[in-house]
């Protein structure tokens, strides 16, 4: 019901950057493919604010991601996840929030994944189930060029079922 009131509010205001994120926020939860297309629309609209453009690219990133995991992802000849760890980059440099908790996971304030994870979620501008949460930090770690994610057992954070929460992005 959701998508498809958002559906209709971005058929009478194509511009309108807030519906787009949120229905790309929920493409992103049901694993839906259309999630990069609604996000990248997002991500390039002239109006986006500073937030919902660095939020725009974290959800961005992670449906690349999620994209390539699943073999989907096109123009990645060389290393699958390129592109999805630039978008990261630039959602880091965007989204203050997000900073914030990265430069204390790399300081070793979270020197546990579940703490990490946990951080991310508190993100209060930036709706994360905690598998969207461990498949960001994954990510991070990625795209910094880190290879000391803490613990194991991490896996993919793909197709392991539901996530815990559905988010709550709002208009």
């Amino acid at each position: 019901e959701a998508r498809s009131e958002l559906e209709g509010l971005l058929a009478r205001d194509p511009q309108h950057v807030a519906a787009r994120l949120q229905l790309g926020y929920l493409q992103l939860c049901a694993q839906d493919q259309r999630a990069v297309q609604t996000l990248e629309a997002a991500v390039n609209s002239a109006s986006a604010s500073r937030s919902a453009l660095g939020a725009a690219k974290v959800y961005l990133a992670l449906a690349l991601d999620a994209e390539d995991r699943r073999g989907a992802g096109a123009g990645n000849m060389g290393r699958p996840g390129r592109r999805a760890e630039q978008v990261i980059r630039e959602g880091l440099s965007l989204h203050k929030n997000l900073q914030c908790v990265w430069q204390e996971v790399e300081r070793g304030t979270c020197d546990r994944p579940v703490a990490a994870v946990q951080r991310l979620r508190g993100i209060c501008d930036l709706d994360l189930t905690s598998l969207q949460a461990r498949h960001l930090l994954q990510l991070l770690y990625r795209a910094s060029g880190r290879t000391d994610l803490p613990g194991t057992g991490w896996g993919t954070p793909l197709n392991e079922g539901a996530s815990s929460r559905l988010g709550s992005v709002s208009l």
